[in-house]
């Protein structure tokens, strides 16, 4: 179809393949023609077009679609997808493939035309990620509250990658994140905990894990106030002021005569007079278990009948007898006292009616001393006379009053007694005050701490306690008991008698008390010897620990004792609640075996050996001939019984050659 050529060697470009029938026409001068042919065969060197279609986004393991498009002047042969993710190529011209992966792919398209000419296409396939991760929390865990607890995800799979993990603990917390957190556990129980694992594609999963929470916490138990009865009397206990974080399984009281109860709240009574330490022990679910004490102070039965007079009158008599006071104290309101005595100890049952709150109850337990007008004569110690309490009492309480809150009627029962009537508090809170207890009063109340305020007590403590303490006034305090320790109350020195100081001191409630003094209290602790074979002449060294135990400082006489003989002394010093170590040591001019001791504290024995023969032959010599020399002092005579005279010589040498060697030095108070 192209224009014909002229001329004997034209050229030409045909543009398609195919068979083509090329004619010459040649013609001479004459006008003579002739016509030949010939075959072209014009080969297809021309690659067909492919289109593989716009790019998709599809969701994994979704079927997606492609369909090809392609050209070609000779026809197209083939088409050929290579998908990109190592799957099998597929052909046609429409072809059908799942990705099972998330990701980006690019797919190929290849089409071929019928003599082998190729294109080739691409286009890009966007998978998303639709396959949530596999969240693995780890195994369940058992820990003790208040401890730190070890969690793992890192076992959580994905076919992608894991984006965030995130841990929800069951607690009220705040929600953790990374795969591997700790968190402690406040309280015991038993706890869900959730994790969360997140992928790049959004998708999500959790799983759980139980961790239980041992409960490790004592729970806090609450035996109750101290109370002061008559014996015979029903005292109720209560524990329902002990507490656990979960719940108290099982209470226990120990009545401290032998009886025992295992309820919540238990009525008990006593049938003889003594202190007695009621233990309340409390166990929670968990096994944990705490314990508390309280006192419970047994009298006799007071003897006398109730007073039926409202106007002011008191009776007193010797020991074993009781007193009956009725006062209206100003206040309008009645008190009624009635006052059993034995021995030392005293017991005051008070019942107070007809309260005004605005103004202190007053409640006047004997006489103060010196008072003459009331009744308070004093006496001395022979116990003559009219004197405002036994004679034999080192404590007494003259007068209580306080503020209350509540006008409800009330009573109290007030007992005192000296401190060595119960050696096993005043030991404790000589050891827990430092100070030396003159006498205990234990205060029995129905009226609830929280309703009363500022008490105030005025006692008296008699003259002879300071002279046997070697102490003042001024060292006087008032403790409460308040179980954990004892609470020091200071107390003013208002009034004094022949026979007694009168003080006042402030309670904020009402429990057991004693008053005190702060002095020093000295203890060996322990005494060594160095060496228990020496030789005549050679000094022995003793090492003693001396403790101060008291609340004030003060001097001590250490007692060097040889076979029960006192041979030295030696005055240390030291402050309160001090401790320090002394090195004593003393020199034998005779053979034998000796018995040391420090004070009471025997230490050890001693053997003391001649230095050599020739000493020994004029040891004994000089004992012979001083033994014919007249009548010897039987306490400074030694074993064989030599001159006194010679021994107190030769101990004097002694001492002055290697002295007594007394060294003291001072440590550190022990915290």
């Amino acid at each position: 179809g192209s224009a014909n050529a002229t001329g004997a060697t034209p050229s030409h470009t045909f543009a398609d393949p195919g068979t083509y029938n090329v004619t010459l026409n040649v013609t001479d001068g004459g006008g003579n023609a002739d016509a030949d042919t010939l075959v072209v065969t014009v080969n297809d060197a021309t690659a067909p077009t492919a289109d593989a279609g716009a790019d998709q986004t599809v969701d994994e393991d979704t079927t997606a679609e492609f369909n090809a498009t392609a050209t070609d002047a000779s026809g197209v042969a083939t088409y050929e997808w290579d998908f990109g993710d190592g799957s099998a190529n597929a052909t046609g011209e429409n072809a059908t493939h799942a990705f099972a992966d998330p990701g980006t792919y690019t797919v190929t398209l290849n089409v071929t035309d019928t003599v082998g000419n190729s294109a080739f296409d691409t286009l890009t396939a966007t998978v998303n990620d639709t396959t949530a991760p596999t969240a693995d929390a780890g195994s369940n865990q058992t820990v003790d509250e208040d401890t730190d607890v070890d969690f793992d995800g890192s076992a959580s799979t994905d076919n992608g990658v894991i984006d965030s993990y995130e841990w929800d603990f069951d607690d009220g917390s705040a929600n953790a994140t990374g795969a591997t957190p700790n968190h402690t556990f406040a309280d015991p129980g038993t706890y869900d905990v959730v994790l969360t694992v997140t992928d790049g594609g959004g998708n999500a999963d959790s799983d759980s894990l139980v961790v239980t929470v041992n409960d490790t916490t004592a729970p806090a138990a609450d035996a109750g106030d101290n109370v002061s009865v008559t014996e015979g009397t029903a005292v109720e206990f209560n524990a329902s002021g002990s507490t656990d974080n979960g719940v108290i399984d099982s209470y226990e009281w120990d009545f401290g005569d032998g009886a025992n109860a295992t309820n919540a709240t238990e009525t008990h009574s006593y049938d003889s007079t003594g202190t007695y330490t009621v233990t309340l022990n409390v166990t929670d679910a968990a096994g944990n278990v705490d314990s508390d004490t309280m006192t419970v102070t047994v009298t006799e039965e007071s003897s006398s009948s109730s007073s039926s007079s409202s106007s002011s009158s008191s009776s007193s008599s010797s020991s074993g007898a009781t007193a009956e006071t009725t006062e209206e104290t100003g206040d309008d309101a009645e008190v009624v006292v009635e006052t059993a005595s034995e021995g030392t100890t005293k017991r005051s049952d008070v019942s107070v009616t007809n309260i005004d709150t605005s103004r202190p109850v007053v409640i006047p337990l004997e006489p103060p001393a010196g008072d003459t007008e009331t009744g308070g004569a004093e006496t001395d110690d022979s116990g003559t006379a009219g004197d405002s309490s036994s004679t034999d009492e080192t404590v007494s309480v003259a007068q209580l009053s306080m503020n209350v809150r509540n006008g409800d009627d009330f009573s109290l029962d007030v007992t005192t007694y000296e401190a060595s009537e119960d050696e096993a508090t005043s030991e404790r809170f000589q050891r827990e005050t430092g100070a030396r207890p003159a006498g205990y009063v234990v205060v029995g109340h129905t009226i609830h701490d929280d309703d009363i305020e500022d008490v105030t007590f005025t006692f008296n403590v008699r003259k002879r306690y300071f002279e046997e303490t070697n102490t003042g006034p001024d060292s006087v305090a008032l403790y409460r008991d308040e179980q954990t320790q004892w609470r020091r109350l200071d107390a003013s020195l208002v009034d004094e008698s022949e026979m007694r100081y009168v003080f006042e001191a402030t309670s904020p409630g009402l429990s057991r008390f004693s008053i005190g003094s702060t002095v020093p209290v000295f203890e060996t602790t322990a005494a060594d010897i160095t060496e228990t074979s020496v030789s005549v002449g050679e000094e022995v060294e003793l090492s003693v620990d001396v403790a101060n135990r008291g609340g004030a400082g003060g001097s001590h006489e250490l007692d060097l004792l040889v076979d029960g003989e006192r041979v030295a002394g030696q005055t240390v010093e030291l402050g309160a609640f001090e401790n320090g170590t002394a090195t004593l040591s003393y020199a034998f001019d005779e053979a034998g075996t000796y018995e040391l001791a420090v004070g009471d504290r025997v230490v050890g024995s001693v053997t003391v050996e001649d230095a050599g023969e020739t000493e020994t032959a004029a040891s004994v010599d000089g004992s012979t001939a001083e033994s014919t020399g007249g009548e010897t002092d039987g306490d400074e005579t030694g074993d064989d019984g030599g001159n006194a005279t010679g021994w107190t010589l030769a101990v004097v040498a002694v001492l002055l050659a290697a002295g007594l060697g007394i060294a003291y030095r001072r440590r550190e108070r022990d915290e």
